[in-house]
């Protein structure tokens, strides 16, 4: 059941972590998730591969569920990804309200992730 419950919490992780994902093919949406539109080209460059590392974390959150070599460093990684943007946020100033989202479903996320890993380590297969 703790194994389960684990690799549940990975997957819904891993999913809100890929869609982010689509701002890498389709940098408009930038707008939608972040509030910015992308109208400098070094800007469009950085968002978009921030875009695609959120959506490689998803990968990797996905690659570690049938592979359990793989789950602690995929948690950890995903941990870091998500504390490092709300500690930024809460440091910064007062960005767009989608840029706040982001930082909510990141506090919402994180939890889910250290759940998993005491999930994991609770089913006795370490994480």
């Amino acid at each position: 059941m703790w194994r389960a419950l684990a690799l549940l919490a990975m997957a819904l992780v891993g999913l809100v972590q890929l869609l982010p994902g689509a701002v890498a093919l389709v940098p408009s949406l930038s707008r939608r998730f972040y509030g910015v539109a992308l109208d400098d080209v070094t800007m469009a460059l950085l968002t978009r591969h921030r875009a695609g590392l959120l959506a490689l974390v998803g990968l990797l959150l996905f690659a570690a569920i049938p592979f359990p070599p793989l789950r602690a460093a995929a948690i950890a990684v995903a941990l870091a990804s998500k504390l490092t943007y709300v500690a930024l946020f809460a440091i910064g100033p007062a960005p767009t309200a989608e840029a706040a989202r982001v930082a909510r479903v990141d506090m919402l996320t994180a939890p889910l992730l250290l759940a998993a890993a005491a999930a994991l380590w609770l089913g006795g297969g370490g994480i």
